[in-house]
Parts: structure tokens; C-alpha cells; sequence
């Protein structure tokens, strides 16, 4: 039986080993999804900030399609 028993408490040992290193890489897991969590955000910041300067520059090329709209009718009606 002492074999039984010295056997059983080196598999309790092998058991506990991979217990620490899954419960290291599921720590590793939850630091990764923070990192990306916190990337994405920043991602996301940068989309809204292009987002707004192409609707700024968006109104201003309409605004001048409109005004040279208008200057062109403006001539033509002036004949």
C-alpha cells in the first residue's frame, strides 16, 4: 500500500503543478483581454475623431459645390 499511496501523492503534486499553471494562464488570458480591451477603445476614440473631421470637411466641399452652383447660375441667368 505504500507504494499506492507514495504514487498517488506524486500524481496530487503533478495535479496541483498544472492546477497553478492553468490558473496562471487564465490570469494571462484575463490581462490580455484588458490590453485589448483597452486598444480597441482607443481604436474606436481614433475612428469617432476621423469620423468628425471628414463630416468638417465634407460641409465645406458641399458648401463650395453650392456656391459655384450659384455663381454658375448666377452668370448664365446674367446673359
Amino acid at each position: 500500500m505504500a507504494v499506492a499511496e507514495a504514487r498517488v501523492a506524486v500524481l496530487e503534486g503533478r495535479v496541483e503543478e498544472q492546477a497553478k499553471m492553468l490558473e496562471s494562464v487564465r490570469d494571462d488570458i484575463v490581462r490580455l483581454e484588458q490590453r485589448m480591451d483597452r486598444r480597441f477603445d482607443s481604436i474606436d476614440r481614433r475612428f469617432d475623431e476621423i469620423d468628425t473631421k471628414m463630416s468638417r470637411q465634407f460641409m465645406w466641399l458641399a458648401g463650395m459645390m453650392v456656391t459655384t452652383l450659384a455663381a454658375m447660375l448666377a452668370s448664365v441667368l446674367a446673359r
